[in-house]
C-alpha cells in the first residue's frame, strides 16, 4: 500500500481522507498511468516522448511491484534535461512532499560539480523550472547519495545580503544499495520583517518559518542550516526578487540538470503531494475530529 506523504496523523482507518483532500492542490502516485509510457498529468513534461535507454532521456512510468508505480527520471544524453513541472498558485506558502531514491550509483563531486544534480524546485507561477532564474528554491540530489541546497543569507531585519551553496551531506552512502527516502519542503513568502508562519513538521514538532525562508525534512528529520540560518533557524530564499512581494509561489519542478556534457541522472520519484501549509490549530482540529469519529464508531459496536 502506498503512503500518502502528508505528515498528518490519520485516524479511524483512513476516514479523514475527505478532510485531508480539501487541502491538497496537486497529488500524483502514478498508479493509474501506463507502465513504460511517458508520464502525463503535469503542466509540463519534457521531453514529451522519452528517448530510449541506455543513451536517451525521459520521465517514464515504472512498475514498483503491483499495484505500485512510480516515475523514473533518466538523462544520459546531451540534448537537454528531463523534467516535469506543475502550476498550482500563486500562494504565499506551500508544502511539497515526495519520495525518491537513486536508480544508479554515479560518481560525482558536489564540491566541483555542484550543478550536476537532480533538482527539486519551487518557483514562480507559469515560469519554466529548467532555468535557475525562475526557481525560488532548489534542493539538489546527487547520484552518489549526497545533497546540497542554494540558500540566501539574511540580515537581522530579514533582508537578503548574499547567497551560498551548503556543503554536501549524505542522505545515504554511495554504493549499490538504493533506499527510498521522503522529502518534505515548507516554503513561506512575505516581506522582510513581516509576520512569521507557524507549522508542524513531519516530525510532529511545532516550528516557525520566517518570511522568505524554507525548511527541509529528509526522512522526517529537520535539516539544520550549517551556517547563517534565518532568525528562526531556516534556510533563506536565494532569489532577491522574491523578497519584494507576497503570494508569488506558483510552480514546482523535478529537473535533471547540470553541464551539457553527458553525466547521467537516474532517479525514481513517487507520492508527490503539493498543499498549503496547514496552521497547527487546523491540524489539532483535524486530529480531534478523527478521534471523535473513532470513538463514535467504537460505541456503535
Amino acid at each position: 500500500m502506498k503512503k500518502h506523504i502528508l505528515g498528518l496523523v490519520l485516524l479511524a482507518g483512513g476516514s479523514l481522507a475527505p478532510l485531508c483532500s480539501a487541502q491538497i492542490l496537486f497529488s500524483e502516485n502514478f498508479d493509474a498511468q501506463t507502465t513504460g509510457a511517458t508520464v502525463t498529468g503535469f503542466t509540463v513534461v519534457s521531453p514529451s516522448t522519452a528517448t530510449p535507454l541506455p543513451t536517451g532521456r525521459g520521465v517514464i512510468v515504472v512498475d514498483e511491484g503491483p499495484p505500485n508505480k512510480a516515475a523514473r527520471f533518466y538523462d544520459y544524453d546531451t540534448n537537454g534535461n528531463a523534467r516535469v513541472e506543475q502550476d498550482f498558485g500563486p500562494l504565499n506558502h506551500a508544502r511539497l512532499s515526495l519520495t525518491f531514491r537513486r536508480n544508479a550509483d554515479l560518481s560525482v563531486d558536489p564540491g566541483t560539480e555542484s550543478t550536476r544534480a537532480f533538482y527539486v524546485t519551487l518557483g514562480y507561477q507559469g515560469l519554466g523550472q529548467g532555468t535557475q532564474a525562475n526557481r525560488i528554491l532548489e534542493f539538489r540530489l546527487f547520484q552518489n547519495g549526497q545533497f546540497r541546497t542554494l540558500r540566501g543569507i539574511q540580515d537581522s531585519g530579514g533582508n537578503l545580503t548574499s547567497t551560498s551553496v551548503t556543503p554536501a551531506v549524505n542522505y545515504e552512502p554511495s554504493g549499490p544499495t538504493f533506499n527510498t527516502h521522503t522529502l518534505d519542503i515548507f516554503l513561506y513568502s512575505g516581506l522582510p520583517g513581516g509576520p512569521t508562519l507557524s507549522y508542524v513538521g513531519p516530525d510532529l514538532v511545532s516550528r516557525v518559518l520566517d518570511p522568505n525562508s524554507f525548511a527541509v525534512f529528509l526522512d522526517g528529520n529537520f535539516i539544520t542550516p550549517p551556517s547563517s540560518p534565518t532568525a528562526n533557524g531556516n534556510f533563506g530564499v536565494f532569489q532577491s526578487t522574491f523578497y519584494n512581494a507576497t503570494n508569488n509561489i506558483g510552480r514546482f519542478g523535478l529537473v535533471t540538470g547540470g553541464a551539457t556534457a553527458l553525466t547521467g541522472f537516474d532517479f525514481i520519484v513517487d507520492n508527490i503531494v503539493l498543499s498549503p501549509i496547514p496552521e497547527p490549530s487546523s491540524l489539532a482540529l483535524l486530529a480531534l475530529g478523527g478521534l471523535a469519529l473513532l470513538l463514535r464508531r467504537q460505541r456503535a459496536f
